[in-house]
């Protein structure tokens, strides 16, 4: 028989998924926050795209229906530390004005057996945000390059224009893959043909999502990388003349 109470096991067992999620966590831990310190049931931490993801949770193991005072008060401990989400765990449910007022916040309300799915699709959404922004982010990158390139034609020219061709097409194809994640229709067979990355089957959209960021990443590399051959190759061309 195990001595571990059983609210503090609701807290490991929400420790453990998020773990499993590939997330860094730690129960009850005190985070200081602009206007004080929170002493916080489980904290989740997570580095996506060089950007630390931090994730609170609130643990409410009542034989009662969470009341909206709880959401709001974490709604203020999220806005309080700069947490990306936050969850409020309940077993027994919550109140109708608790519901009402996480709609249209960083809020969300689960039980264990839900968890799992919301959790999954927070994360996801949070991958495909960021991807839209990077895509969007090269873009403004590569354009320039293309432009001038059209502009005044060379032939020392010809070979960092096919890049950039190459990796707007690249950004065309992410961009697509993602407006076929958002249609829901798994399993299907992905791969990002500007990295040669091998077919697979992917079974759902946080798999999808984290196998795109690592192909978008490669993306961003050779954007860095065709920038500074294009400045190098225009010095060169102007020294020369």
């Amino acid at each position: 028989m195990s001595s571990v109470v059983p609210w503090r096991q609701y807290q490991r067992d929400v420790a453990d998924h998020f773990q499993r999620l590939g997330f860094s966590v730690a129960v009850e831990e005190k985070i200081d926050g602009a206007r004080g310190s929170h002493v916080v049931d489980v904290v989740a931490r997570i580095e996506m795209f060089g950007v630390l993801v931090c994730w609170i949770v609130e643990c409410k193991l009542w034989n009662r229906p969470v009341e909206k005072e709880n959401v709001l008060s974490l709604f203020q401990i999220a806005q309080d530390v700069g947490a990306d989400r936050a969850f409020l765990m309940s077993e027994s449910g919550f109140q109708a004005g608790a519901v009402r007022h996480v709609i249209n916040t960083n809020v969300t309300l689960a039980s264990l057996e839900e968890l799992n799915e919301l959790s999954q699709q927070a994360l996801t959404k949070l991958i495909i945000g960021r991807l839209r922004r990077d895509i969007f982010t090269a873009r403004e990158r590569l354009y320039p390059i293309l432009w001038a390139i059209q502009d005044k034609p060379s032939d020392q020219l010809g070979g960092t224009y096919a890049i950039v061709v190459n990796l707007l097409a690249a950004c065309l194809e992410t961009e697509m893959t993602l407006d076929r994640a958002v249609g829901n229709v798994y399993p299907f067979r992905y791969n990002a043909h500007f990295t040669g990355s091998q077919k697979v089957t992917v079974m759902s959209e946080v798999e999808l999502a984290q196998l795109m960021s690592t192909d978008m990443a490669e993306v961003t590399d050779r954007v860095a990388r065709v920038e500074a051959d294009y400045q190098g190759l225009v010095e060169t061309i102007h020294s020369a003349r």
